[in-house]
């Protein structure tokens, strides 16, 4: 009895410690949360603050690709890093790759956890390369409501991941997945404020600058001239009796005819030289030199 309550006890503490590591290491992925300025910056300083806090023989990140059936490894730490940079790890259940940790918890969209790495017949296609792991936890990373990858940790020890550890584990993944929704946000804006400017510039039709745009573009002609005593030729082109296609075929008609028309011009120039279209049946050429 005596025994079995000193065992007990020393397995208490070794869970309680553990559960202090993880505090650790929460707390150490919130700082590289805020101190990272890409995905994959973010991602290699939660791996290594994960293994650094919590002691695991490995923290990987697997993130999924279009037509991709394999997940892309995006950053992984610890002592077993190396082995895994090279492991396939599968998206789909039609393979045996994809029956483990990741590719349930991609699926299910649920942490999926092992505590006895060597009897469960799931880790099959990786007991060479994970060789002296003992248990192991995959956790879904999500953005906008949907998996986008998975964190898998890989512990030396059994029974690593109890019910408290798995809570601090999935705080950590909600955090990841928080910073991930954030990246996001800031690739929808940037490209919103990219595609604003461009229809700031650019006709709406022929997706030739617009007037607003040739204007600054004959600015830097004129200035570039001046510079270095050059040469350069202003065309002003419309078409005639155009209000005859639109009045007679229609407008739609007249629209194909402006969109070949600035197709044509940009055939026949050079890549250096400009053609716009100031509205209507108008458009506008520099030739450089």
């Amino acid at each position: 009895d005596n025994f079995d309550r000193a065992k007990e006890k020393t397995k208490a503490e070794e869970q309680k410690e553990r559960l202090t590591r993880m505090f650790a290491a929460l707390s150490a992925t919130n700082e590289a949360i805020m101190r990272a300025k890409t995905r994959e910056e973010l991602f290699q300083l939660v791996c290594d603050a994960a293994v650094n806090g919590a002691k695991f023989m490995s923290a990987t990140i697997g993130m999924v690709e279009p037509e991709n059936e394999f997940f892309r490894i995006a950053a992984t730490a610890g002592p077993d890093a190396r082995k895994l940079k090279d492991v396939r790890l599968a998206v789909t259940a039609s393979r045996p790759e994809g029956r483990g940790l990741t590719g349930t918890a991609f699926r299910t969209g649920i942490p999926c956890i092992i505590n006895d790495y060597e009897a469960d017949p799931r880790t099959n296609p990786w007991r060479v390369s994970h060789s002296g792991t003992n248990s192991g936890a995959g956790l879904p990373l999500l953005s906008n409501s949907h998996v986008v990858g998975v964190l898998l940790f890989l512990s030396n020890e059994r029974n690593t991941f109890t019910p408290e550890f798995v809570e601090l584990l999935q705080r950590l993944a909600d955090n990841v997945s928080f910073a991930l929704e954030n990246f996001d946000r800031a690739d929808e804006k940037a490209k919103a404020d990219e595609r604003i400017e461009y229809l700031a510039t650019h006709d709406g039709l022929t997706d030739l600058p617009n007037r607003a745009m040739f204007n600054q573009l004959l600015h830097f002609s004129v200035e570039a001239a001046r510079r270095y005593g050059r040469q350069f030729a202003l065309l002003f082109i419309d078409l005639d009796r155009f209000k005859i296609i639109n009045d007679s075929l229609g407008h739609e008609a007249g629209d194909a005819l402006l969109v070949e028309i600035g197709d044509r011009l940009r055939q026949t120039l050079r890549s250096s030289d400009v053609v716009a279209r100031l509205g209507g049946d108008e458009f506008v050429v520099i030739l450089e030199d």
